[in-house]
């Protein structure tokens, strides 16, 4: 091995690496595993990951983890900040298309930030018995949250971009409208002449058929601020004896506010079951939740809104609401159903 190289460990072996390089052996095993279309996921999933671990780090910090070693979780939040900004996007280097799940794209963001970290400590690349990509970085997380989760936080952020040209569009037509509206054509009828008409009308009608659009791009956000990350796998729960949603650990996104909540039926195993005959039941807890003293009700049970400059409910960032929208906004949350459902 040269000096320019370093060496990880995991279960199959040893890999070098470039010791500039701040991905690990779980990234450099899924590029040789995964070498489908050659391009790296979308700089707005890596952002939107990000967020989501910065959301967890918050939640974990008020939960006392790193409680005697601040310096590990200001080194962890810092990384975690850097890759929301973007400025870490370029190192999530996996590719796009992959199996597992999105597993490759999360040991990918954890290894970066678990080295971002370490190099704030002043510390050498894969030096994780200080900070480790999971232990730390992938704390009370699994795949199954964390990417469903980024993924539509990213998706949201880009129907955003998508709704401001779209409405670009409409506003086109309907100043077409108007300065044709004097202008008088041939209608036309199956490619054969009809009545007449104006190149005015022409625009309004599609003014109206791209408003239909931008209508439909808003419900599919209805839905996409159902995120995945209210509640770990089984096994993770019972082990680490600590759910995210508790604290309100959802991460944010750009522009005004989002409602969020957690997806029913969404986990796995018993959580899933719980949640869809016992979402709303004062009596019914979580399996892996047993020795909490909350009901599951409490954990699942409202809508929550977020504020694009507050992470997590520790931080004091989210309010719950039951059945209600933040004033002044005119999109509903209840608890009963998909956010905005029949609204």
């Amino acid at each position: 091995m040269s000096q320019r190289e370093r060496s990880e460990e995991d279960s199959l072996g040893t890999r070098a690496l470039p010791v500039e390089a701040r991905y690990g052996i779980h990234t450099a095993r899924a590029l040789e595993n995964f070498p489908l279309v050659g391009r790296a996921v979308h700089p707005a999933l890596a952002r939107a990951f990000g967020e989501v671990k910065l959301a967890c780090v918050l939640t974990n910090r008020a939960l006392g983890v790193w409680s005697n070693d601040a310096a590990k979780a200001n080194a962890i939040e810092q990384a975690c900040r850097e890759l929301s900004e973007g400025e870490l996007a370029g190192e999530i280097v996996v590719d796009a298309l992959q199996g597992g799940a999105g597993t490759s794209t999360n040991m990918n963001v954890n290894e970066v930030l678990a080295n971002r970290a370490l190099e704030i400590l002043g510390l050498q690349h894969g030096e994780y018995g200080r900070v480790s990509p999971l232990d730390d970085i992938n704390l009370h997380q699994s795949t199954n949250d964390t990417y469903p989760t980024a993924l539509r936080l990213a998706a949201i952020r880009l129907l955003h971009v998508l709704e401001t040209n779209v409405v670009a569009l409409q506003e086109s037509f309907q100043r077409a409208e108007k300065r044709f509206a004097h202008v008088v054509k041939v209608g036309r009828t199956q490619y054969q002449d009809a009545v007449l008409t104006t190149l005015g009308r022409e625009m309004s009608a599609y003014a109206e058929a791209v408003n239909r659009d931008r209508w439909r791009i808003y419900k599919c956000e209805e839905r996409l601020r159902v995120v995945n990350l209210d509640g770990d796998r089984d096994w993770a729960g019972r082990a680490a004896r600590v759910h995210l949603p508790r604290r309100g650990a959802v991460a944010r996104a750009d522009g005004d506010w989002i409602c969020a909540r957690g997806e029913p039926g969404g986990g796995d195993a018993e959580h899933g079951c719980l949640r869809r005959g016992f979402g709303n039941s004062e009596g019914a807890r979580c399996v892996a939740d047993q020795d909490f003293d909350r009901p599951a009700a409490a954990v699942f049970g409202a809508g929550r809104w977020i504020r694009r400059d507050s992470l997590a409910g520790a931080a004091g960032g989210i309010v719950d609401h039951a059945g209600e929208g933040e004033p002044g906004d005119p999109r509903g949350c209840h608890a009963g159903g998909d956010a905005g459902d029949g609204q």
